[in-house]
């Protein structure tokens, strides 16, 4: 039977990934081409599930995926003028490409050396078994102790057992779960765990839900909750992306469960790699440094420095910047390298100063292993497996995309004063300001108290003593209710009832959720024109955004004039026309 259902979903997975996806040789097809460049349906499959689930890419109209085709075919013809203009070659791209390389081959060997080491091949591989199917179950669970003795945990079996026998004796498993679970999160629904699916739960819980056909119940299982006995209610197959698209998901999933793990793989694994270069951390110039550092609290001209880590380095000689911290087989990391260091850190977050040598041990054994990792990923070789040329090239792409975005576009795109005031005259309505009215409020939670305070008010009783006597607001109370001035979007049902209100006029009750709101408008700022001066920034982000992509559209129109493109239809609509949504 195992074998049966096993051979079962085998072919189910086979068969999806056929229809869904076609065999990797329809993949390799030409969907498109640019210039002599081509893009097949792999290339297109790939740019769609970009962040994206698998059962969302498959639910696409054929437009939308004509659509990520032509944004791949655009992309295309910028990369042929970034690779015309020989942007790799030049100074500052070639650093960044240098960086991004030593970052995926970083990435590579943790990969392979670390994470391939803890996670088998075997263990994905039943992980994606699983994961086309989820169950629902019901569940009854008895609780032990942290530590039960043989007479505690015999006795929950016993227990355990005796419930077994009702339910198979034709009581109903969700009144039983409600009398006997200590679950009390689901034993008022009658034990319902809702859907489960592969690796959400305790590892034996699983093992015994999955094999359940529907509507069995198990025997008493032991798991980290305590004795539990499970029912499945119901079974679905999922659809499912073929395994290489899945895999690494999968690990990442995996990973997470074996955090302890992977730590402590990652540890012994750079201990190794420090070993065999000959790490060698040189304490007493690490302790210069310090000592330097350290003395800014005494020393006023370097005190700045000390409190503004853009500027501690700031009186550092040349030749105290060639000073080496960190000595290793490959290479060796000097204080210059070190400011480097801190000042990239500066660049992702708030600057912060050094203030305990730790901190200098810190930042250099984070660069040393990321610098080790990267060279052991390139030395064998992990850096050319397939994926990471693949991410590679991503990556690469966008570097290239980003340069020449800014070369064609941005550059190419210049504002003068009297195109912005031109511009604003245009568009003054977009800075006019709103109408505002200054409000306040009395709120209450009950109608009659509401209807009340609303009849008296329009008697004409003092408003602040009224706000002061009956209002139940935290935020306003100290402020008899004045809510200050708010416009017609502000403030929800508030804000759309006074915007139609005279100044003095009083209305209510207005129920604002479970609340009532007794309102009066004090005064009205009427909507004005903003000068100039004041919205000149905004003028000029809002024009410049709009001569961009007016730049973009007509560099596109002009590269598409210049270099063939062709979108082959047939082929698209051959292998993507199996959704539902085809148009």
């Amino acid at each position: 039977m195992a074998k049966y259902f096993g051979e079962r979903w085998l072919m189910v997975g086979i068969l999806c990934a056929l229809l869904l996806w076609g065999c990797e040789s329809k993949r390799l097809q030409v969907v498109a081409r640019v210039g002599n460049d081509a893009i097949t349906l792999q290339d297109l499959e790939n740019e769609m599930l970009k962040g994206r689930p698998f059962h969302v890419v498959e639910t696409f109209s054929l437009a939308q995926k004509r659509e990520f085709l032509r944004k791949m075919i655009d992309n295309r013809l910028q990369l042929l003028v970034a690779k015309e203009q020989r942007l790799e070659q030049r100074p500052e791209i070639a650093i960044q490409l240098q960086d991004l390389r030593k970052r995926i081959a970083y990435r590579a060997a943790i990969d392979n050396g670390v994470v391939l080491k803890t996670i088998n091949e075997a263990e994905i591989r039943d992980f994606y078994s699983h994961s086309r199917v989820k169950v629902r179950a019901r569940h009854i669970l008895l609780k032990l102790p942290q530590n039960p003795t043989d007479e505690e945990l015999q006795e929950a079996m016993d227990k355990a057992n005796d419930i077994v026998k009702q339910l198979l004796t034709g009581a109903d498993f969700s009144e039983i779960a409600k009398q006997y679970s200590e679950d009390k999160m689901t034993a008022k629904r009658g034990g319902d765990l809702g859907y489960v699916q592969w690796g959400s739960r305790d590892p034996e819980f699983q093992r015994v839900v999955f094999a359940l056909q529907k509507f069995q119940i198990s025997r008493p299982v032991r798991t980290s909750a305590g004795i539990e006995i499970i029912q499945v209610v119901d079974r679905q197959v999922l659809p499912q992306r073929p395994y290489e698209l899945a895999r690494e998901d999968i690990i990442r999933t995996l990973s997470r469960k074996k955090q302890g793990q992977l730590r402590e793989a990652y540890r012994n694994y750079v201990a190794e790699l420090k070993k065999t270069n000959n790490v060698n951390f040189l304490q007493a110039n690490i302790d210069t440094l310090w000592t330097w550092l350290s003395s800014a609290k005494s020393d006023s001209a370097r005190r700045a420095g000390f409190l503004n880590p853009n500027r501690q380095f700031d009186t550092l000689s040349a030749k105290d910047r060639q000073m080496v911290l960190v000595q290793y087989k490959r290479g060796e990391i000097k204080v210059d390298d070190f400011i480097k260091l801190v000042q990239k850190m500066s660049r992702f977050g708030n600057p912060k100063p050094i203030r305990h040598r730790r901190q200098i041990e810190q930042i250099l054994n984070s660069e040393l292993e990321f610098e080790l990792l990267a060279a052991e990923g390139m030395r064998r070789g992990w850096d050319r497996q397939r994926k990471y040329r693949v991410r590679y090239n991503q990556l690469r792409d966008q570097i290239l995309l980003d340069e020449i975005h800014k070369r064609e576009v941005d550059q190419k795109v210049t504002i003068t004063d009297k195109q912005l005031r031109d511009y604003y005259q245009a568009n003054r309505d977009n800075y006019k300001t709103p109408p505002q009215m200054e409000v306040q409020e009395i709120l209450v939670t009950k109608r009659d108290v509401a209807e009340r305070v609303y009849s008296l008010a329009k008697r004409g009783s003092n408003f602040d003593k009224l706000a002061e006597q009956y209002n139940e607001s935290l935020v306003t109370k100290a402020q008899r209710g004045r809510l200050g001035f708010i416009t017609p979007e502000s403030h929800g049902q508030i804000s759309r009832v006074a915007s139609k209100m005279k100044v003095g006029e009083i209305r209510g009750p207005i129920k604002i959720g479970p609340n009532f709101s007794i309102i009066k408008v004090l005064s009205r700022k009427e909507p004005h024109y903003r000068p100039f001066e004041e919205v000149k920034a905004m003028v000029r982000r809002d024009l410049h955004q709009e001569l961009v992509q007016k730049r973009q559209q007509e560099w596109l129109a002009e590269l598409r004039s210049r270099v063939p493109t062709r979108i082959f239809e047939d082929v698209l609509h051959h292998n993507m026309a199996t959704d539902p949504k085809t148009n």
